[in-house]
């Protein structure tokens, strides 16, 4: 949801924009593994450091793996 979105992202349409809806067209398929904890992506943020140097770590090498078999 693009309004969900544009509330988790700092300073947007303050500081900076991204073409939202056009991206939105586009279709692309994607995974977002981003952080796990409190106020995520906020000045505030605060991580599970289990999670994001054990559990998060060995899912993004997973994935560029993957990725690199596809290629």
């Amino acid at each position: 949801d693009i309004q969900e979105l544009k509330a988790v992202f700092p300073s947007y349409a303050k500081r900076y924009e991204l073409p939202l809806e056009e991206m939105a067209k586009l279709n692309i398929p994607f995974l977002n593994l981003g952080p796990l904890g409190k106020d995520a992506h906020q000045y505030s943020e605060r991580i599970d450091m289990e999670y994001s140097f054990n559990h998060a770590l060995s899912y993004f090498i997973r994935i560029i793996d993957l990725i690199g078999e596809e290629a």
